[in-house]
Parts: structure tokens; sequence; C-alpha cells
């Protein structure tokens, strides 16, 4: 189901009737936010349930699981609705499979929010627990790209797809926001180029070089990473991951935040960074603008910050979120109306889920939009017109950026201006590589 169209109140409602016979149902969840809001939909949704968050956060869960635990000595007509709503981290643990061993298995029911984080190998023993009486995991991205083992596991747990939802067909029957969808180009600095170029070359050598070992062709990329991380060799990854932070991480998008920042009808806006640093320059120019902003990530939130501050965000006292990857998955912020993503990944998952954030629904809200950094591989001047010649190599910068655009503008309400503006932008981009017109 595509973000933002009810997973969590659909699980709710499908797992009523076995409620309704006693059984106990564990909602596992990636991270502690999200505790915090399924407990919450929870209790709307059923006075009478008895909910016990499992975290970290919470010293006492272990003795709070084990006495709620304790009706399966009851007959199931006389049991309290009971919630075990745990993180994935936790619900991994021996700990809480051990509290959990004692009832039957046809007592246990599984939830798996953002199924897809349950099928990395550190969380993968979630999937141990004994649910005899049924399995419903939840994701707007349900494939783990680079992962077919991850994949396997989520398959052999929870079974196939029973049922999707996505999202043109969520934004037609309106149960998402419609949104506009503004690219803004952003050129890289010579320097950025000549690191780019860098790395890109480390890169080549490194994958012939494991294609010799692994006796694979070149060009099998995907096979080849694996096998790599398969042996505990990272190199590959590394250099993988810092030349994409080059790209995340680009000087200019600061002029960006600073454009978007000008400009009075934004509010309550959500702005995506990649590290920590590009938070403070962000947060930087945002103020000198004098613009009210919260930094909303992990290293500066502690337990209850969290939910203040999303509720100081909904009430007007923030206009601007800088957030790196708290905001992702499932986080509920429907009076969020406008995001600048600054970074992204080539991952669909990530692209799907943060613009998920921005499309819920709420009063006095009748369209999103969304900003969006393109980054080009030349410096770019006042009327966004490249200057620089650019490598046939670098033009890879581009079509990355542009997958994500493509998706992104096809339900757009500007679509057709902003795929009209993408194919100009990138008709420049291989004319100045010397590739011609016939690449577009």
């Amino acid at each position: 189901m595509a973000t933002g169209t009810g997973k969590t109140l659909t699980a709710l409602e499908a797992v009523s009737p076995l409620v309704d016979t006693g059984c106990f149902v564990v909602v596992i969840v990636p991270g502690k936010d999200l505790v915090d809001q399924w407990s919450a939909a929870i209790k709307r949704h059923n006075r009478r349930a008895t909910v016990v968050p499992c975290s970290s956060e919470f010293p006492s869960w272990r003795q709070r699981m084990a006495r709620v635990l304790m009706q399966r000595h009851l007959r199931p007509d006389e049991r309290r609705p009971t919630f075990l709503v745990a993180t994935a981290a936790t619900a991994s643990s021996d700990d809480f499979r051990g509290v959990l061993a004692p009832v039957r298995s046809d007592d246990v029911v599984v939830v798996g929010d953002e199924v897809h984080r349950l099928g990395a190998s550190s969380w993968r023993r979630a999937m141990d627990i004994n649910a005899g009486a049924g399995r419903l995991g939840l994701s707007a991205t349900p494939q783990r790209k680079w992962d077919e083992a991850g994949n396997r596991a989520i398959a052999r747990y929870f079974g196939d797809t029973v049922f999707s939802y996505p999202l043109e067909q969520a934004l037609t029957d309106g149960w998402l926001c419609p949104y506009e969808y503004h690219v803004l180009p952003v050129g890289l600095e010579p320097d950025e180029r000549t690191a780019y170029l860098d790395l890109t070359t480390r890169i080549s050598k490194l994958v012939a070089t494991l294609a010799n070992i692994y006796n694979l062709p070149p060009d099998s990329f995907g096979e080849i990473f694996r096998m790599a991380e398969a042996e505990g060799n990272n190199a590959l990854e590394m250099l993988l991951f810092e030349r994409a932070d080059l790209i995340k991480g680009a000087v200019g998008k600061l002029a960006v935040v600073e454009h978007v920042a000008a400009l009075p009808q934004v509010d309550k806006c959500l702005v995506y960074c990649n590290e920590e640093p590009q938070v403070d320059q962000a947060l930087s120019v945002l103020r000198a603008k004098r613009r009210r902003a919260v930094g909303y990530t992990a290293g500066r939130l502690e337990g209850a910050d969290r939910s203040i501050i999303l509720r100081e965000f909904s009430d007007g006292v923030y206009e601007f979120a800088v957030a790196i990857r708290c905001l992702d998955e499932g986080i509920d912020i429907p009076d969020c109306r406008q995001a600048v993503i600054l970074a992204s990944s080539k991952t669909e998952r990530e692209w799907i889920q943060r613009r998920g954030r921005v499309l819920r629904l709420a009063p006095r809200k009748e369209r999103a939009v969304i900003y969006d950094c393109i980054v080009v591989p030349s410096r770019l001047d006042e009327d966004g017109e490249l200057m620089d010649r650019i490598n046939a190599v670098e033009v890879a910068i581009l079509e990355g950026e542009i997958a994500r655009a493509r998706e992104f503008a096809g339900a757009s309400l500007n679509m057709p201006e902003t795929i009209a503006k993408l194919e100009d932008l990138r008709c420049k981009v291989f004319e100045a590589a010397g590739l011609g017109m016939f690449a577009v």
C-alpha cells in the first residue's frame, strides 16, 4: 500500500477478529518513534486494549510483557485485547522471544510494519516468532534491493502479497493529497567533479578485479556486489557510499535551501539532508533568513523530545524541520505542506517514503509541494546554463538523478512541464558530453 494510505488502520481492522478470539498481537516496527505512534493508534482503535511498548526506552518492558501474557491461562473470552509493540531490535532478542515462548503459537499474531526492514540479517530473528494465528506484513516498498536472501526470508515468513494499493490509485481516490513537483538543478564545483571521477576510476578497477576473482563478467555488477558482501569484503560498498555522499552533499544545494526559504508561502516544510554537517549548514541558512527551523536527527533527539518537536512543528512553532532519515519510514506528519530533498539515494524505497511524508491528508491542505535538487556535472551560470564540458563518464550522475525525478514527476499535478524541463536538462548534459541528441 502506498505510504500514507492507512496501512496501520487496515492492519488493526484485519487482526480485530483474531483479537476478539483472545489472540495476542505482536507488532514489530523499525524504530522507537513508531512504537509510540502504533501504541497511540491502537488505543484510538480499541480503548479496551492493553498496549505494552517494548524497546530500550522502556526498561520494564520484560516485566510488563510477562505480566500481561499471564492471561494465556484464562479462557480466550476472558482475555483483554493485548498488543505488544516492539522495535525490530527488541523483537529479535532472546529476551523478547523467551518471554513470549510460553504462549501457544495459535494464540500469537505478528504484524510487521515496514516489513522490508525485517529482511536485514540483524533483524531476521524476529521472524523466528512462532505466530500460528496469523502473520501480516505491511510495506509501501516490500522488495529489498540487492538482497535476495532477505526477500526470501520475508516471503517464507509472511507469504505472498495479498493486497496492493498504488500511489496513483490513492491520489485518484482522494486518499492522498495532490502535489506539485519542482526540480531545481544544482551544479558541481570543479573539485567535486575531480573527486567523483577519481572515485569512479577506483570503483571500475575494483569491480574488474572482483569480477576476475569470482570468474564473473565485469558487467554483472549486482552479482559481484552480492558475492563481495557475502565474503565480508566491503571495499566496493565503501567506495560506492563515498561517491554517493559526494553527490548528496554537493555544496550548491545550500543555494536551493536559500531559494526556498525566501518563498513566503513555504511553511511546515521538511528538509531532507545527507549527514549532520549538511543539517547544520541548512539550519544556518534557514535561520539567517529568519525562518524558524529545528533539526530532527537521531543525534539531537532523546525520547520525549521527538514527539514534542513533531507537535510543535504541526502547531507552527517551527516552519522547517531538517532531518536525515528519522522521518523516512512510517512517521505520521499530516500537517507537512512542503518538502525539500537535498539528498536522496538511488534506492526507490527512500524516494517513496519521503514523498509519502508530505502527501498525507490534513484540514485545509489542498496540495503539497516537493522541491528536489537535481545534480548536474557542471557549474551553472545565473540562467541555469552549463558552463563546462562534461566527461562522458559523468553523464551517469544525471541519469541517476533523472530516474528519481521521473518517478516523482509522473503522478504530479505539473507533470508535463516537469518532464519537459528534465528532458531539456538531459539534452544539454549529453551535448556538453559530446554524445549528441540521440541519447535523449
